[in-house]
Order: structure tokens, then sequence, then C-alpha cells
């Protein structure tokens, strides 16, 4: 059995017919996303939320660059929460298209 983390800010996004699998197989799943609703069952969903938006003053072509950070930060940070109550994943699936995952490797440096 392995805890399986999977990351994307709507899940369960493209997971949706990959999570029941998982469960099936016994493996333990929980989610980490911007919804802060429980979407599937069997699975926990641990709600995000970067601290604040771009800045106005960011250089147009950084937007999407700072947006990613600020949402990998939070990631960052609800992720660490978990593994101080316990909970350390042996693998991370995740969208990487909106930064969620950039941060992750020095939290979570043995997971797969």
């Amino acid at each position: 059995m392995l805890k399986i983390l999977l990351v994307h800010q709507n899940f369960p996004g493209q997971f949706r017919g990959l999570t029941p699998a998982l469960l099936q197989a016994g493996h333990q799943v929980r989610a980490i996303s911007m919804r802060p609703e429980k979407v599937l069952a069997g699975v926990p969903n641990f709600h995000y939320k970067p601290s604040r938006g771009s800045s106005e003053t960011v250089h147009p072509w950084l937007v999407s660059t700072e947006s990613a950070v600020l949402r990998a930060e939070a990631v960052s940070a609800r992720v660490q929460q978990m593994v101080r109550e316990g909970w350390v994943p042996d693998m991370v699936l995740g969208h990487t298209g909106w930064g969620e995952m950039l941060l992750l490797r020095p939290v979570l440096p043995h997971a797969r």
C-alpha cells in the first residue's frame, strides 16, 4: 500500500478516472486543491489558498510565473502541515501546469 498525494488546483481534474483505481488497489489517497469541498468519496481533500494574487506592478510577462510561485508556496505550506501531522506520501502525482508542484521536492525529498 502506498500513500499517494494528488495535487490539482481543481481536483479531481484529470485524476477522476485514476483515483478510484488507486483506492481499489488499496492505496491511501489524499488530494490537495483550491476546492474547499470534498469532491470524491474516500479521498480527503486538503484545501490551499495562495496568500495573495499577482502584484499589479509585476511585469506583464511574469504574471503567470508569479501566480505559479504563489500557488507553489501555498501548497508547500499545506503539505508541510500534513507532514507535521504525520502523513508523509510515498508518491505525489500532480498537474504541473499551474505551479503547485514547484516547491514539493524540498518538502518531500523521498517521495516519487
